[in-house]
This record gives C-alpha cells, sequence and structure tokens, in this order.
C-alpha cells in the first residue's frame, strides 16, 4: 500500500522514446490511446544518479539499472564478447601461421579476427591461449572500465593496482602474437580514455573478440623483449620474455611528426649471451626440442613481414671497424604499433656443415627461404628460415633440401600450387626483385671474394644476396576477398 509507483510509456524499441508519465494526470491529459505500450514499475529509493553511472563497473553491478529507461538504454548497448586470455610466452604466429612449416597445415584464421563468425571456433583452443570465456559489456564504457570488468573476469584484477608489478594489455584487433595492432587499453595508460561507442562497438556487428596479456613490469631503466626459440628446422621450440638494458635511446617521429616513437638500441652479443643463460638454468626442456648441443653456437634473427632483416651469429666478429655492433629493437610501449610481441626476436642453433666426406667441401652460404603470396598486395608471410647451399650446388639438390624442411614431397608442392622461386635481393627501397623458377639444372654461385676461414662454416647472409621464394597462396586470405589491414586496394566506383 506504500508502495509508488512510476509510469512509462513506449514509444518505440529505442530508449529516447520510452517517456515518464504523470500518474497524477488523467489519460486524456498524457495523450493515452488505446493500442499504447505503458509499463508500471516501483520508484527506487536511489537518489539522482550520475551520467555514465549505470556503466562503472567499481559501482558493483556494471549493469545496474534504476528505472525502466535505464534497462532499456542498457539493453540497446549490450555487446556480446569472446576474451581469450594469451599467455606472454605464446608461440609467434604472424598472420596466423605457426612455425610447423608443412605444406597444408591449417591457418589459425581466429587470431586474426576482430568478430568470431563461427561458433566452432570459440571452443577452438588457440596456442599459448590461458582462459576463454563469454561476457557481455556496455558500449557506453570507457576502455579503462572495460579492462577492469574483463580483468576481474579473469581473475587477474590484482594487476590493475598502482604497485602489482605487472601490467595489462587488451587488444581487439587480433592476439599480440599474431597481429600488428596496438593494444586498445593498457593498465599503466594515463591518457583520456575514449567510449567503446565511439570506437566503434555496437549491436549490429558479430560476436567481438578481444585478446588480453599480462606481462611483468622490467626492472628500472631496462626494457621487456621477446624471445623465440627455434630448432634446426625452423620451428619454435619455446619463448621467454627478457630484460635488457638500453645502449641507446632514440625518438623517430610518427603519425605526420605529430608523436614521437620510442626505439631502443641493444647489444644482440648481450641477448644472446641472456638467451644462452635462460637455456642453461630454467629451459632445459627448451634446449633438448631446440637439439642444441653442448656449447653449440647460436645466432639471433630479426624477421619482420615475412622476411629476414639482421642476423647476428656468434661465430660472425662482434664489431665492424672497431664499434660496437648495436640493433635497433622495438620498446615495451604500449603506442607502438606493431608491439615488441609481435616484433619479437628469434634465436636458433647455428650448426657447422658435416658431409661424408670432408674433402669434397665446397663454400657455402646462410641462404634466406621466404613464403610469398602471388598477390603483391599481401607479399611475404609466414616464417623464413636459413638454408645452407654450397658453391656448385645444383637445383634439384637445393630443391631436396627444400623440401626435407619443410616435410614435403615434389608432389605435395604441386597439390598447393606452390613455386619455388630465386631471385635476386633489394638493393634499395625502390628495386624490385627480379624471381625465376628454380630449374634442375640451375647452378648456385657465390661471389669470388667470398672466402671462409673454415669451410664448415656457412658464409654470413646478407640481404643482397640470392633467396629463395615459396610461393603460394596465403592460406588466411585464400578464396577471400581480403588484403593484409592497411593495404586495401583503392576501388573508384562510377556514377
Amino acid at each position: 500500500a506504500n508502495t509508488i509507483w512510476q509510469c512509462w510509456e513506449e514509444f518505440n524499441r529505442t530508449p529516447k522514446e520510452i517517456k515518464a508519465r504523470d500518474i497524477e494526470k488523467s489519460m486524456k491529459e498524457e495523450g493515452l490511446y488505446c493500442g499504447d505500450v505503458v509499463i508500471w514499475q516501483p520508484q527506487t529509493t536511489a537518489g539522482p544518479r550520475r551520467p555514465g553511472a549505470s556503466e562503472a563497473p567499481e559501482d558493483g553491478d556494471p549493469m545496474i539499472c534504476t528505472n525502466v529507461r535505464d534497462y532499456a538504454e542498457s539493453c540497446m548497448n549490450h555487446i556480446s564478447i569472446i576474451v581469450r586470455h594469451m599467455s606472454a610466452e605464446a608461440p609467434f604466429m604472424p598472420d596466423g601461421i605457426h612455425s610447423h612449416m608443412e605444406i597444408g597445415q591449417p591457418s589459425m584464421r581466429s587470431l586474426l579476427q576482430r568478430t568470431e563468425e563461427d561458433s566452432r571456433e570459440l571452443a577452438m583452443e588457440v596456442p599459448g591461449q590461458v582462459k576463454c570465456l563469454e561476457m557481455t559489456v556496455d558500449a557506453r564504457w570507457r576502455t579503462d572500465q572495460l579492462g577492469s570488468s574483463v580483468a576481474k573476469a579473469l581473475g587477474v584484477e590484482e594487476v590493475l593496482a598502482e604497485n602489482s608489478g605487472k601490467r595489462l594489455w587488451l587488444f581487439d584487433g587480433g592476439a599480440p602474437n599474431a597481429s600488428r595492432c596496438a593494444p586498445l587499453y593498457h593498465s599503466k595508460d594515463s591518457e583520456p580514455f575514449a567510449t567503446l561507442q565511439q570506437m566503434g562497438w555496437g549491436r549490429n556487428i558479430p560476436k567481438r573478440s578481444v585478446y588480453v596479456v599480462v606481462l611483468p613490469d622490467p626492472p628500472e631503466g631496462q626494457h621487456n623483449i621477446a624471445l623465440h626459440f627455434f630448432d634446426t628446422d625452423g620451428r619454435e621450440a619455446g619463448a621467454t620474455l627478457l630484460s635488457v638494458t638500453e645502449e641507446a635511446l632514440l625518438e623517430q617521429p610518427q603519425n605526420g611528426g605529430k608523436q614521437l616513437k620510442s626505439i631502443i638500441a641493444v647489444d644482440p652479443k648481450k641477448i644472446l649471451a641472456l638467451a644462452r643463460q635462460h637455456l642453461e638454468d630454467s629451459a632445459q626442456e627448451v634446449r633438448q626440442r631446440m637439439g642444441l648441443r653442448e656449447k653449440e653456437p647460436l645466432r639471433l634473427l630479426e624477421a619482420f613481414n615475412g622476411q629476414i632483416t639482421k642476423v647476428y651469429r656468434e661465430r660472425s666478429n662482434t664489431s665492424r671497424g672497431g664499434e660496437l655492433l648495436l640493433w635497433l629493437a622495438k620498446a615495451d610501449d604500449a603506442t607502438q604499433s606493431p608491439t615488441f610481441l609481435y616484433s619479437a626476436l628469434r634465436v636458433e642453433p647455428d650448426p657447422a656443415v658435416e658431409s661424408d666426406l670432408p674433402e669434397n667441401l665446397t663454400r657455402c652460404q646462410l641462404v634466406e627461404v621466404f613464403t610469398m603470396d602471388p598477390n603483391p598486395m599481401v607479399g611475404a608471410y609466414g616464417h623464413p628460415f636459413l638454408l645452407p647451399i654450397r658453391e656448385g650446388q645444383q637445383g634439384k639438390e637445393i630443391m631436396a633440401a627444400l623440401q626435407e624442411k619443410l616435410r614435403c614431397t615434389a608432389k605435395d608442392l604441386r597439390d598447393y600450387g606452390c613455386r619455388i622461386l630465386v631471385g635476386k635481393g633489394e638493393l634499395a627501397e625502390n628495386t624490385i626483385r627480379q624471381w625465376k623458377d628454380l630449374t634442375d639444372d640451375f647452378t648456385w654461385q657465390l661471389s669470388s671474394d667470398a672466402r671462409p676461414e673454415d669451410v664448415h662454416v656457412p658464409l654470413d647472409w646478407h640481404a643482397e644476396n640470392l633467396a629463395l621464394a615459396i610461393e603460394r597462396h596465403h592460406p588466411v586470405y585464400m578464396g577471400r576477398q581480403l588484403v593484409r589491414p592497411g593495404h586495401r586496394p583503392l576501388t573508384i566506383k562510377a556514377g
């Protein structure tokens, strides 16, 4: 009997068309007629609600509503998402391509998706996944509120504490080990946060995928780098995060010079020393999977966009012209795209060349082999590797060595439409490689001035040397009207 009632009229299905009606007035005065939809509810005792209060997760229930209009607005802004908690040491899978290079291997397209198109992909456990769950969020939330709710749902809310020693990154453009995108949110950010509506989220899209990774804070004055350990066949054996001291810090302009991007210079010799120490102290299983023998030299590779960009070998000199050799590397800065998790470094054994007839050994060189799509809009992809090739080696012998690496036969290459091409390296930015088919009678030639001290040790890789390419359609983009983000062709419609 003491209940105070509120009356609402639903004009339409949008929250803006739900009007409060005065129950002290007559139906005629309120303009109510036969067929109108009215809703009655007990009046709540809650005080005035500040704008956006219903979407604040720290207030308890993030979907709390005080009246019918709040409830209708909340329903209109509900978005169902899939949250995948990924390990910071997840396998490196650029563009969803696993390092197991067998021809015909399935790709992990779900690692690149912003939306879940198939319910079966939700049940698929992707490499490096710690936990997967489905939750409902509100499009009116800010990105920090989304991060807070996601952390709570995953049970890692302690990461958000100021002195937790960890940080949380949240991605909505693909997994950090497979996609070039920068984080949508990171817990150390102090910039103003946008709402999900401002980010283009809405109910008119399929179920959205977000990816979460928890990273340790590096010691003061150091940076995290991602290292992935590979075996001699180019297959990943494990991964870790290491903290390194910067030798120099450079600022490069981006976004038309409006912002500065931090790039650190690191000493590859020190990185290999840290990698070896990690393998000896706490990664014996990884060492066994790598097939690394006692005191066998290591090499460090940087690969980006499907091609090798730098190689450092313990066998080589550590200096050039008396100066310390430094590499530019991605800092663990969440504003960079791609992030350091995607711009990872690769550590692998650097074996000598073995032969049953040592007296017949000739000069040998490390040659880059990479995979590329026939469509130049897609270009190189996957995991490149180094193949030792001897001087004078015939094309059919090189083809046999490639098939052994790829664990396939000549028939497999034909069935999947692969072409093996050989071409000269790119000498300048505007120089285009000239490719030709690798034939059985092709003979590999080395420069006459390349004289190794030991014929058992292959000569160093250089970008301007001959390279081998496996031309094959990208397993993710094949048969789909898709190209890489940021490389979509311009379409002009007549009329």
